[in-house]
């Protein structure tokens, strides 16, 4: 099967990962799609030297900055993720079979792409394929992602996203593969800052009753803490747990 296949992200103030995450995304890839929201560093200027192989295509969308829930409100331009992502999309052309999303702070394994091709099929949505993350949690050295996707889908949730058919898409046909494809080299100096708890509080006051979110923000209190606020957000996760997010 004949497929075109690109990869997508979205940055902020990643210049020091821009090399590497190109070097792994590009030689594989059709074309790779980047939106940078607001990057303050050289970021910009490695994706426009990049963007002379032919195959980069980037733009920036600038969000406008808020801090509270309250604030969030009255911004204009608020950022989330899940916005950010679509902004992506919404650069792809139609024609595309395949969208691998890579973090700047993540690479692909080279034969990525022969591995995906195998195991797409022509029902083929979606793709769960394994990461690594060799220096984090023993717990969390191996996981899941689904990352990888057909036409006519859109992100969900300001922060902890997930994707979602969007409408008029076919049901949702999940495919699998067991292979390594992705290494996750998270940058751990960079401030966690309180626009990621801003977001997961969005979150829950949008989808009350989705376990996901509760999973995540209840993690998140515990690492701030805030021990009985998470252990009340674990149950309400528990209690949710057959919800459909």
């Amino acid at each position: 099967m004949s497929l075109t296949v690109v990869v997508a992200a979205i940055a902020k103030n990643e210049s020091q990962h821009v090399r590497r995450w190109f070097a792994s995304v590009e030689p594989e890839s059709d074309a790779v799609f980047v939106v940078d929201t607001g990057s303050t560093d050289d970021t910009m200027d490695q994706f426009e030297r990049a963007a002379r192989s032919g195959k980069l295509c980037y733009s920036q969308f600038k969000f406008d900055e808020w801090s509270t829930p309250e604030e969030h409100g009255r911004c204009p331009r608020p950022f989330r993720f899940d916005v950010a992502r679509n902004l992506v999309l919404s650069m792809i052309p139609r024609f595309v079979d395949v969208i691998v999303w890579v973090d700047l702070d993540e690479i692909l394994y080279p034969g990525w792409r022969a591995l995906v091709e195998s195991a797409w099929t022509w029902r083929t949505t979606k793709l769960r394929f394994r990461a690594e993350w060799p220096d984090g949690p023993e717990e969390s050295r191996e996981y899941w992602l689904d990352r990888i996707h057909g036409p006519c889908h859109k992100w969900v949730l300001p922060v902890q996203e997930m994707l979602v058919p969007a409408g008029g898409a076919l049901p949702t046909n999940v495919g699998l593969t067991n292979a390594i494809l992705m290494r996750h080299m998270p940058d751990c100096t960079k401030p966690r800052g309180d626009l990621y708890m801003a977001l997961l509080e969005l979150a829950r006051r949008e989808h009350p009753h989705s376990a996901r979110v509760a999973r995540y923000l209840a993690r998140e209190l515990e690492f701030r803490g805030r021990c009985e606020e998470a252990r009340a957000e674990r149950e309400r996760e528990r209690a949710l747990a057959g919800s459909v997010e």
